[in-house]
């Protein structure tokens, strides 16, 4: 079992969808200049992340947890290797907020305005991976021009036919 069914697995069971692997999709959060996404190593920008979900189940160490979020659903799972948010069907508004937050937590926990962030998003669909291409986020952009980046992001699919089996 790879990596994304471990990932779809739990966010299934937390989501309440169809275990049939298709119709999900999600994205990879991952800083360009790598590095341990941890809640050890972001101690502060998970900290402050779980005060900005307070009402849900916060996210501890590799751990996932539901948040829904005007009347969207999605999975927020803490990897070493960076967070992934996973929904089933599609990506709604309320995903961008999400992660602006959580890069701007990041950036504040850092110092550092000239961050970088890879987002990388994976759609599953009739049991086949299909991957989409990534952007870059460069935290040192505008809010208004970081959030617009995202908005436009996770709008609908422009796909890159590279396969995978389940």
């Amino acid at each position: 079992m790879d990596n994304l069914e471990l990932n779809l697995n739990r966010a299934i069971q937390l989501l309440r969808t169809p275990q049939n692997y298709e119709e999900y999709v999600s994205i990879k959060i991952k800083p360009v200049d790598g590095g341990c996404c941890c809640y050890n190593h972001w101690h502060e920008t998970w900290t402050q992340f779980n005060e900005f979900i307070s009402q849900y189940q916060p996210v501890k160490k590799e751990g996932a947890t539901l948040i829904e979020r005007d009347g969207e659903k999605y999975v927020l799972e803490s990897h070493e290797s960076g967070p992934e948010i996973i929904a089933y069907l599609y990506f709604g508004t309320a995903v961008v907020g999400l992660i602006t937050a959580l890069l701007k937590f990041r950036q504040l926990e850092s110092r550092n305005r000239s961050l970088k962030f890879k987002l990388t998003k994976r759609y599953l669909i009739k049991g086949e991976v299909e991957e989409d291409n990534s952007i870059e986020v460069d935290l040192s952009l505008s809010d208004e021009a970081i959030t617009k980046k995202i908005e436009d992001y996770t709008k609908k699919p422009k796909i890159k036919k590279r396969k995978k089996k389940m």
